[in-house]
Formats: structure tokens, C-alpha cells, sequence
């Protein structure tokens, strides 16, 4: 037994009896069109309106066949050739950027629905992986704990590296020839610890402006691009931060015992540096070149985090003295007690990659909502102005 049915775009189609109630696309028109029931087959025939929008392309070939009028009329019997091949309909995903994608064709076979087991193993994945967009600033602690390995191993990393150094620095000339022959493989070790954190900080912070969620990015063995974000940071630093620095330096090795005065104004004088250079590496990322350098880029940025991204700069450059301070200490109480002035100088490494991945999160999601509500037919930074078009 067949079953007649016709599509909206006028063609008529006939198929077997054991594809009723599904639904494929029209060979014609591409439209997903149903095929009614065993029991409305017998009623009088009427076009379907379908409410989905038709899709980009057919399925490969295979599927109903239409007959050649254009326009519904009465079909003759036996005139439309019975359907050999299976039926596919296309998968839809979301719209969401991080989903992208074509939707596939997949073919009509026996099972569509999973099994229990299988519907129980895809909440799961579903639940532990369905990360969305931080809303509120409390979210984006759970950010470094995405990637735990990185941090504790950048850490350890670190913090080996420089205490491993330091403690041969200090022998001087009491140091064996045996060790002193080790002393370049403890730089380039501290080198490259330092350059792939930057590399990893930059990838956090070009991450957040780009309002990525679904993974976490890190530049895992791509030289190139470890090399284009320290490329940038250092960049970034030259052009303005390197001088406000330097003064830090001075005034902190000149004003000798640090009176409340003081560490105020070197704490504004860490927050100039800290700040501007935070703000010119976003300008950077978001122009996509080293134009966003131009200090009319950074301060337009700058004007548009105002003021939540100021107040997180300031959040970061205390952070950042506070874990300086204790490294400080840590690498004191190195030479006293060598296991546990590691063990304290791991602790704070790891605190500190911790802490500047999430303030780094915050502030690049900052910048990416400031997109959103930057004033509609201005440029952003490195974008050059557009001309009006003439009117006709």
C-alpha cells in the first residue's frame, strides 16, 4: 500500500505505507514536508504549511519522487514511482558562535531515539560540559580550574626554576665547576617558564575578548603563536609602561624605609604601569595589529572600560604586590629552610597564576561587553573611518 500526499510547493508525492508519520524533505522544493498518517490517507488531499524554513541544499539524491506538474491536480494512479533509498533529514545545532557549523544530512534508519544508557552517558556530557557565558564575576572563578594542569604545572615550573637559581647565585664564588656549567641551563629553564606563562596569559585574556567559553585556550606547542604573544606583551611595554616602570624602580630604591606616603605613590606608580600596559595589549588583540599601539587606541579603550576596568586594574596590581611580597619572603626563608621555602615559593606561583587568570578573564570579557555598547557608526580601535556613501 502507497501513500499519496503533496507538497506545498504543488508537487505530488507517493511513498510506502511504513514511512508514515515521518517527515523528509521535498526533492522539488527542499522544504521538510510530513507524510500523514495510514489513517488520513484515505481523506481528501490538501496541501501541508510547514513552519520550519526550507534548508540550503537536498539530501543526496535520494528520497521521494516528485512528478512533473507544477501545479496540484489529481493524480493518475500508479503514475508516481515508488521511493527506493533511504530518507534523511538534516540535523540542526545551535546558533551559538562557539557552535558553528553545517548541519549534516543524516539518513532515516530503523532507531532514531537512543537507548537509556546511551540518553543517561549524554546528560552526563551534556551537564559537565554545557559552560555558558560568565554573567556575574563570581563565574569566572571556576575559569583556572578548567585547566588546573597548566596552572600547577607553570607554577611548579616557575618556582623551581627561580629558587634552583637563586640558591647557586648565592654560593658566588664558592660555587664547583660542575655547577657553574649548570648555571645556563637554569636561565634558559626560568626563560622558557616565563615565556610560555605570557603565552598562556595572553591566550586568557584574547580568549575573554573574543567571549570564548566552551574551552579553555592555551597555546599548547604552537611556537609561533608563543612567540606573537610575548611578541605583543613586550611591545605593549615599550611603548609607555617601560618608563613609568623605571621611575618605580627609582623612587622605591630611593626613598629608603617606606613610610604609608610612599607605598602610596608607588602603588599609583605600579597601577600607571600595570594599567597602561594591560590596555595596550587589549587595544592590540582587538585591532588584530600593532596599531592598536597608538596611545589614541589604548585611552579610547580605556575610556570605554571606564569604570569597572579601571577598578580591575587596581584589583590586579594589588594582587600582584601582594604576590610579589610573598615571593619575596618565600625566597628568604629559602636559604634558611630549602623544603618548605619551596614548598611556600610553589604555593605562591600557583596562587598567583590562579589569580591573574581570573582577573585577566574578568577584564577581557570587560572589554568584549564594551564592544557591545560601544556607540554604532564609530570606529573601534584600529578600524579605519568610514566614508558615507553618497546619496543617489
Amino acid at each position: 500500500m502507497s501513500i499519496k500526499f503533496a507538497c506545498r510547493c504543488g508537487k505530488h508525492l507517493k511513498v510506502q505505507d511504513h514511512w508514515a508519520g515521518r517527515r523528509f524533505p521535498c526533492p522539488a522544493c527542499g522544504h521538510p514536508v510530513g507524510v500523514p498518517s495510514l489513517e488520513a490517507a484515505a481523506a481528501p488531499q490538501s496541501t501541508r504549511l510547514e513552519r520550519d524554513p526550507p534548508p540550503s541544499a537536498a539530501p543526496h539524491g535520494d528520497g521521494p519522487v516528485s512528478e512533473s506538474t507544477s501545479e496540484p491536480t489529481p493524480e493518475s494512479s500508479g503514475s508516481a514511482p515508488e521511493i527506493e533509498g533511504p530518507l534523511y533529514f538534516r540535523l540542526r545545532r545551535s546558533r551559538d558562535p562557539n557552535r558553528a557549523g553545517e548541519a549534516p544530512w543524516v539518513p532515516v534508519e530503523g532507531a532514531l531515539l537512543p537507548s537509556p544508557e546511551e540518553k543517561v552517558r549524554i546528560r552526563a556530557r551534556r551537564k559537565r560540559y554545557n559552560w555558558r557565558l560568565e554573567e556575574h564575576w563570581y563565574e569566572s572563578l571556576v575559569y583556572p580550574g578548567r585547566a588546573w594542569p597548566i596552572v600547577v604545572g607553570l607554577g611548579v615550573a616557575l618556582a623551581l626554576s627561580t629558587g634552583s637559581l637563586l640558591r647557586l647565585w648565592a654560593r658566588g664564588a664558592d660555587m664547583p665547576p660542575t655547577e657553574v656549567m649548570t648555571l645556563p641551563m637554569h636561565l634558559l629553564w626560568i626563560v622558557v617558564s616565563v615565556v610560555y606563562t605570557v603565552a598562556v596569559l595572553d591566550c586568557t585574556l584574547s580568549a575573554a575578548l573574543a567571549g570564548e567559553y566552551r574551552a579553555v585556550r592555551w597555546p599548547a606547542a604552537d611556537l609561533v603563536a608563543i612567540l606573537r604573544s610575548c611578541g605583543v606583551w613586550l611591545a605593549a611595554f615599550a611603548t609607555g609602561p617601560a618608563l613609568a616602570a623605571a621611575l618605580t624602580c627609582w623612587y622605591w630604591l630611593s626613598c629608603g624605609e617606606l613610610q604609608p606616603v610612599d607605598r602610596i605613590i608607588l602603588f599609583e606608580l605600579l597601577l600607571l604601569t600595570v594599567g597602561y600596559w594591560l590596555l595596550a595589549v587589549m587595544a592590540v588583540t582587538q585591532a588584530g595589529s600593532f596599531r592598536g599601539l597608538a596611545p589614541a587606541h589604548v585611552f579610547e579603550l580605556g575610556g570605554r572600560l571606564w569604570p569597572r576596568g579601571v577598578l580591575l586594574l587596581a584589583v590586579i596590581t594589588g594582587m600582584g604586590a601582594a604576590h610579589g611580597s610573598l615571593a619575596w619572603a618565600a625566597l628568604e626563608d629559602l636559604h634558611r629552610d630549602p623544603f618548605w621555602g619551596y614548598v611556600a615559593l610553589v604555593l605562591v606561583a600557583v596562587s598567583g597564576l590562579y589569580w591573574a587568570m581570573f582577573l585577566l578573564r574578568l577584564l577581557g570579557l570587560a572589554g568584549f561587553r564594551s564592544l557591545a555598547a560601544a556607540p554604532t557608526g564609530q570606529p573601534l580601535s584600529g578600524e579605519a573611518p568610514t566614508e558615507p556613501e553618497p546619496s543617489q
